[in-house]
């Protein structure tokens, strides 16, 4: 088996050596020992371990050779670079350099090793030369600094050193590796670019029309005072600040936010073409106006086909376009007047004629209302008169005919009376609390002759909310009469009325601004009767409104809904109707649970 060797210097492992030395002696004295059969295996053994030793050796070779192919390459690439390398230590002394460098500076390579470079520093850059040797020392980070060198032959140039730090254990002390790049030429090309510039700057700013020069990322790199006051921004507020910054926004020709994507920057950068006599209104930032503008832009490309920058160039046409609308303002209030005279005309016209046949058919309701009692009153006063020493029975009953006609012709111009003053805004309500369930309560009794008459009972549920409510108590009675008249009214014999109470949040509609949530209660009373044609649902609370079902003989005047509905609003509540899908109808109308005014008196 083939043995590894590392071969030492005597001078370095004495004892190690002493110790190889030994063991070839005692394995000698086991050599002289061994049988034929065992020293020709051993030379066997010792044959191919020379020939793997004369392979390994050959292959050291040969990559000794690569070795220093290698290092001649690296040496080539060294002091042929196209910038100069250099090595200092801590004092700033060349340890070694590069011919790039021996060349730049005018001197042989020899003349540069183990003396200081500031040498070849300038004048003018031996104190940042100084404090970028300290740095070095202090910073373990890679470091960078301009300065001005010279040459042996007194020619001065600009340099940009790039330095590296190396950590040297073995002598316990530093390195730096630097590159140095002459950057003259690039140096006039940025004092000519940046003169230039001033020139385009000058002209840009001085020129009386508005600039903003955007960065592809779309942020302003330059803007002229022009374009500062049309925008009402002071150029600070401007630099740096991209198109779509919230702080402005675009408007379209009709008002209306422009898409960002169709910002005029946005626009030239997505389609990489200039955009002409565009207009658009801007919100300016400071003053919250509108200004609107002319815009015209293109994009500058740089040799490789990229958006290198976006000139925006705009003028403020603002008293122009308000000129325009206002034109057309006149335009459409000419044309809306016209229009407004004709359907006013058309309107009146209309008012007019159904204002005829209101009245028509409010003297005909009022005109069958009154007659109808007044017949009934001269017919039974007429044969009261004549029964009343023949028949007084007769002509007693006759009398009570005539009480309840008098109390039905009553009924109607008090009725008359009422709505007349909610129309005109002249009833007077009492805001104070009540007790809505104390009220239902008192007018079932009320009405208990009827009910029983009829055998209907009243079922009014036990309320799981509150039903004390701020309410003018003689209105709402009146309302809850008229409700429950009419649920008994239209409830056949031997059925139910249902009372039930609930409570909703709703958007107040009232004149105090601060409150926008307010609580109504709800009261419902539900009847068992036939309900309402759907046909008549909308008019059942305009004023004479009767329903067909009253047609047929359940009496009423066709104002008592019509009143409830005034009382209900007067309120700021409303008041409606459904049919029960069972059967039946439900009236229900709901109260809020505050008003605005304790005490309040409609005029």
């Amino acid at each position: 088996m083939a043995h590894k060797v590392s071969r030492q210097s005597d001078n370095e492992f004495p004892e190690l050596r002493k110790k190889a030395e030994q063991s070839i002696h005692q394995e000698a004295e086991e050599i002289s020992n061994l049988s034929p059969v065992e020293t020709a295996r051993l030379l066997h053994e010792l044959r191919v371990y020379q020939l793997e030793l004369e392979m390994q050796n050959e292959e050291l070779r040969k990559t000794q050779r690569e070795l220093q192919k290698t290092k001649d390459e690296y040496l080539n690439l060294y002091d042929f670079a196209p910038v100069g390398y250099f090595t200092v230590n801590e004092k700033g002394i060349v340890i070694k350099a590069n011919l790039t460098l021996a060349k730049k500076l005018g001197t042989e390579r020899s003349q540069m090793t183990n003396k200081p470079f500031n040498k070849f520093v300038c004048a003018g850059s031996q104190d940042s030369y100084y404090l970028f040797l300290n740095r070095l020392l202090e910073k373990t980070s890679n470091q960078s600094m301009e300065l001005k060198l010279k040459n042996e032959s007194g020619f001065d140039f600009d340099a940009l050193l790039d330095c590296i730090r190396i950590e040297e254990t073995k002598a316990n002390s530093l390195q730096f590796r630097i590159s140095l790049a002459d950057i003259t030429e690039r140096r006039q090309a940025g004092e000519a670019l940046r003169e230039s510039e001033e020139k385009y700057r000058g002209i840009l700013t001085n020129l009386n029309a508005s600039i903003v020069v955007h960065a592809p990322d779309t942020s302003i790199v330059f803007c002229n005072p022009q374009a500062c006051y049309i925008l009402g921004l002071t150029e600070d507020q401007m630099m740096g600040k991209e198109a779509t910054d919230p702080q402005w926004r675009f408007l379209l020709a009709d008002g209306s936010s422009m898409p960002l994507d169709d910002y005029p920057v946005n626009w030239i950068i997505s389609n990489k073409k200039a955009i002409n006599n565009l207009v658009a209104g801007i919100n300016r930032p400071k003053t919250n106006d509108i200004v609107w503008i002319i815009v015209n832009g293109f994009p500058v490309f740089d040799t490789d086909g990229e958006i290198q920058q976006i000139i925006v160039n705009f003028i403020d046409i603002t008293e122009r376009k308000q000129a325009e609308e206002t034109l057309k303002l006149s335009h459409s209030e000419l044309e809306e007047r016209i229009e407004e005279r004709t359907a006013d005309y058309k309107r009146a016209k209309e008012e007019a004629e159904l204002a005829n046949k209101l009245k028509s058919e409010f003297m005909a309701n009022m005109s069958h209302e009154l007659r109808t009692p007044m017949h009934h009153i001269k017919g039974n006063a007429y044969i009261g008169i004549k029964r009343i020493y023949t028949h007084k029975e007769k002509a007693l009953e006759c009398f009570e005919h005539i009480i309840s006609a008098s109390k039905r012709m009553m009924e109607l111009v008090n009725n008359l009376l009422d709505l007349s003053k909610l129309k005109a805004g002249k009833m007077e309500y009492t805001f104070v609390e009540n007790d809505v369930l104390i009220m239902i309560n008192e007018n079932v009794v009320r009405f208990s002759p009827l009910l029983e008459k009829k055998e209907i009972s009243t079922l009014t549920e036990t309320p799981i909310v509150s039903t004390k409510i701020i309410c003018s108590l003689k209105s709402i009675n009146q309302v809850i009469q008229n409700l429950l008249s009419n649920a008994i009214k239209f409830s056949p014999n031997n059925k139910n009325i249902f009372v039930s109470f609930d409570s909703k949040k709703l958007p107040y509609s009232g004149k105090s601004e601060d409150k926008l949530i307010i609580l109504f209660l709800i009261i419902s009373i539900k009847d068992e009767g036939p309900g309402i044609p759907e046909n008549e649902l909308k008019f059942v609370f305009d004023r004479f409104s009767q329903s067909s079902k009253t047609k047929t003989g359940s009496g009423g005047t066709g104002l008592g809904l019509a009143i409830c509905k005034e009382i209900i609003e007067a309120h700021n509540g409303k008041i409606w109707a459904e049919n029960n899908p069972e059967g039946g109808a439900t009236f229900s109308f709901m109260l809020p649970f505050e008003q605005e005014e304790p005490v309040i008196e409609r005029r």
